[in-house]
């Protein structure tokens, strides 16, 4: 009997390992699921970064050289490195996804 006791025990102990794996899990695809989405819907926004860097950044950049933008104006988007390595980083999440 003491042999199906511990037996009985081991099932238990890894249903349990088992139900709270399966619960973190379960938790991070929830997670990933809402930052995918969050991420889709940033479509729009990453298309209109490419086109800026390719467009009118230069010019945005050289104004704000100059002094011609408010001190206290935020211009992370003027820093190339930035601006770059967000859309490359995109660019490879993206990939990551097909």
């Amino acid at each position: 009997m003491q042999h199906s006791d511990q037996k009985n025990a081991d099932a238990v102990k890894r249903v349990k390992k088992m139900e709270a794996a399966m619960d973190r899990v379960a938790r991070a695809n929830a997670r990933l699921e809402r930052a995918l989405a969050e991420f889709e819907a940033r479509g729009k926004d990453i298309a209109a970064l490419n086109a800026y860097l390719d467009g009118q950044w230069r010019q945005d950049f050289e104004a704000d050289e100059r002094g011609e933008f408010p001190q206290e104006l935020r211009r992370g988007v003027l820093s190339e490195d930035a601006l770059y390595d967000t859309l490359t980083k995109a660019d490879r999440l993206r990939g990551k996804l097909k």
